[in-house]
């Protein structure tokens, strides 16, 4: 029986800490498609790749999106309004937004965020950040 409960008590304590990261999205201008957002660690933000992925169906307003299993750590969140539900970032021909975006610390944009500016420490059980899309350059 010791043996047993010994045997458990490593398991749990093996296992590695995740937490539910909320994302509470603002300034989404319609509810048209989905939300959709990446958890990034440094090497992937700005780009693709990222480790943890969330969606949600749009809610004009405020949509809360919701990504589990997050290891407690420091990330940073990219999120875009996918009105037309290509699962794709759409951009035009200057490779200006023409969907929603932002990112976690609501950073001001010279360009590329960096990450510096949209880091978040994430930790157990749960965290919740809110972030405001930005509909476009100038917003």
């Amino acid at each position: 029986m010791k043996r047993a409960v010994l045997l458990l008590a490593l398991l749990v304590s093996s296992t590695a800490s995740a937490a539910d990261l909320v994302v509470d999205v603002t300034n989404v201008r319609s509810s048209r498609g989905h939300v959709r957002l990446s958890v990034c660690d440094e090497a992937h933000f700005g780009g693709e790749g990222c480790a943890y992925d969330g969606v949600a169906d749009a809610r004009e307003g405020v949509t809360r999106v919701i990504v589990h299993g997050v290891p407690a750590g420091r990330w940073a969140v990219q999120a875009f309004h996918d009105e037309n539900d290509n699962e794709a970032f759409d951009q035009n021909f200057l490779g200006l937004p023409q969907e929603g975006f932002g990112f976690s610390n609501n950073p001001p944009l010279r360009g590329k965020p960096h990450y510096a500016d949209s880091a978040i420490d994430v930790r157990e059980p749960t965290t919740e950040i809110s972030l405001r899309l930005r509909n476009s350059i100038f917003d």
